[in-house]
């Protein structure tokens, strides 16, 4: 059970990876540990779109969805660090992440520790923080993406 309850868009989220881990990974038995529940909602998120499933979703919470905790599975962890981990270097040009502090459907700390990770690795990442939820930051940061983008098509660095 997670820590802290979850707003319905990272719920959303998390059983939208459910559904894919139990397809692409049945040797992870995710279908062996799940409650009525749970296969409910893991059912609906093969097919949802995201805002009619987040309404589905209003106070459900994704502890109640397993009978034991995904990470006992046998290599758990490491085939989701597999199948989803976000590469930490190799890149040959400059990106753009920006994140919202009030994102309730991607959490920030999990963004700050991965932009960390970049600029330890000497990585060519710009970070910019606002003051906004999950869309709200798309609109907020566009006064630095599209001079971020346009410096980058004239030939020059972000």
């Amino acid at each position: 059970m997670p820590p802290a309850p979850l707003g319905p868009g990272t719920t959303a989220y998390l059983a939208y990876i459910y559904a894919s881990l139990r397809d692409v990974h049945p040797e992870l038995g995710i279908d062996d540990i799940l409650t009525a529940s749970g296969r409910r909602y893991l059912r609906l998120a093969e097919t949802s779109c995201v805002f009619a499933f987040e309404r589905e979703l209003q106070g459900v919470g994704v502890g109640d969805w397993f009978t034991r905790p995904l990470a006992e599975r046998p290599r758990f962890d490491a085939t989701v660090r597999g199948y989803m981990g976000m590469p930490e270097d190799g890149f040959d040009r400059p990106f753009f992440m920006g994140h919202g502090s009030r994102d309730t459907d991607v959490p920030y700390g999990g963004t700050a520790e991965y932009v960390e990770v970049l600029r330890r690795n000497g990585e060519p990442v710009t970070f910019r923080t606002y003051d906004a939820d999950h869309s709200g930051t798309l609109v907020q940061s566009q006064q630095q993406t599209i001079p971020f983008v346009r410096r980058l098509f004239a030939g020059g660095g972000g």
